[in-house]
């Protein structure tokens, strides 16, 4: 039996569609669905049952995965294990970020680079959270008040929040006006976390909200164009010449920032050299 076609099989199994299964393994999914259709031959088994609502494990393929994604799982922690022994500060570190903080960011990433040539960054800025297990990436820094207990790693610091405005959309308006008599700019349901949700609620009836955005970037930008009034990120926004902070930082928006890896990986050379130098970076770069 081929484990290269296993794996395949046991990726698809977990996630369930062939389009998925591609996209984890960075193939295409004519590749999973050929790899698939080669193990059923070899083995003379049918490993799903093809539905228009997506892929359902037979009876045949519910024993196989059994098996499959154990062996998946041990691979994967010997890897992470091969990769955790590696001291010397060369080859890639992946991380995971959102992307409103790795535009902040980028300059740090870039002196890290200028400090350890022999080192390569992939940047992810997916909104969905990396799998650090998986080897999705190395590392992540996350902002978030509950960090997963699986991953090791330190609160760096706090990410805070509070109502700005663009000065040309306040000169359009009297000085004295009130917060809620302006045009709002809310944060999609996507991305808006609980306290902000309580946040808004309570402010909910005497408001109108004329946006809502789906991305940490275009609200920020969405705001500084005048559009309405928003909650904003504190560090970058105070730095901005276009907004004026409305009101004090919101307290209760505060959220952690976390820079997490695996156990696994928490003593290799260029984990650590990544974790020591952006830390005292996002730091610095996120509080006033």
């Amino acid at each position: 039996m081929n484990w290269d076609d296993l794996k395949v099989f046991a990726v698809t199994a977990r996630l369930g569609s062939f389009s998925k299964a591609a996209e984890e393994l960075g193939t295409t999914h004519t590749t999973v669905s050929r790899r698939i259709s080669a193990l059923e031959e070899a083995l003379d088994l049918r490993l799903f049952d093809r539905l228009s609502t997506g892929l359902v494990l037979t009876c045949g393929g519910e024993e196989l995965h059994t098996s499959a994604a154990a062996m998946e799982l041990e691979a994967e922690a010997a890897e992470r294990q091969v990769s955790g022994r590696d001291s010397e500060l060369r080859g890639e570190v992946r991380v995971s970020i959102i992307d409103a903080m790795a535009v902040s960011l980028m300059p740090a990433f870039g002196r890290f680079l200028q400090a350890y040539p022999g080192i390569k960054l992939t940047i992810s800025t997916s909104t969905r959270e990396a799998n650090l297990a998986r080897r999705e990436a190395d590392i992540a820094i996350r902002i978030g008040n509950t960090p997963p207990e699986t991953l090791v790693g330190r609160r760096v610091t706090k990410y805070q929040f509070a109502l700005y405005g663009a000065k040309t959309l306040l000169e359009r308006f009297n000085e004295n006006t009130p917060a809620e008599d302006y045009p709002w700019v809310a944060w999609g349901d996507n991305l808006a976390w609980p306290a902000l949700r309580k946040l808004m609620a309570r402010r909910g009836k005497n408001i109108n909200v004329v946006a809502r955005i789906g991305g940490a970037i275009a609200m920020a930008d969405a705001v500084c164009e005048g559009i309405g009034v928003g909650y904003l990120a504190v560090p970058k926004s105070e730095r901005d010449p276009r907004l004026v902070r409305l009101e004090p930082i919101e307290e209760e928006l505060s959220l952690d920032v976390w820079l997490l890896t695996h156990p696994d990986l928490r003593h290799t050379g260029r984990i650590r050299a990544f974790m020591d130098f952006i830390a005292p970076e996002i730091k610095q770069d996120f509080e006033i």
